[in-house]
């Protein structure tokens, strides 16, 4: 099964714990999630930690994994003044809420994440950073 067809089960999957809201965000960011080999579980919850719903919610996690994936030098210098591995905040190998949580156990500062993801998405960012720090989000959602 490829991931597209994934998703679609994923959708129609009774079972499955789907906000409505972010069923609209899920077609904004699907194809690259699917193309870093996100599963549809990974991709609705980081949908669901999101502080936005709907598209505001796909476009802006969009934003954030390709910045992610495009590994600038803006990033790496943050990196390393966090003392932050690259390979603990790639998407392709970590989770949003992984991600979410080094950033967060690293104290990094919120003028850092608007610099490393532009005035576009870095509140939405922030919140979740802030939201990890306060243990409004677990590590993982969909666990019974």
């Amino acid at each position: 099964m490829n991931k597209e067809q994934e998703y679609i089960k994923m959708v129609f999957n009774e079972e499955t714990k789907i906000k409505i809201f972010n069923f609209d965000g899920l077609k904004y960011v699907a194809p690259l999630a699917a193309s870093i080999g996100w599963s549809a579980k990974q991709t609705m919850e980081a949908l669901d930690i999101m502080p936005e719903n709907g598209a505001r919610a796909g476009t802006s996690l969009r934003w954030i994994l390709n910045v992610l994936l495009e590994n600038d030098e803006v990033l790496q210098e943050h990196c390393k003044i966090y003392n932050i591995q690259y390979s603990d905040i790639d998407p392709r190998k970590n989770t949003l809420i992984q991600i979410v949580k080094i950033f967060a156990e690293n104290n990094v500062k919120s003028i850092d994440i608007g610099f490393i993801f532009g005035n576009v998405v870095s509140y939405d960012f922030i919140d979740l950073v802030y939201a990890y720090r306060m243990g409004n989000i677990k590590d993982e959602l969909f666990r019974e």
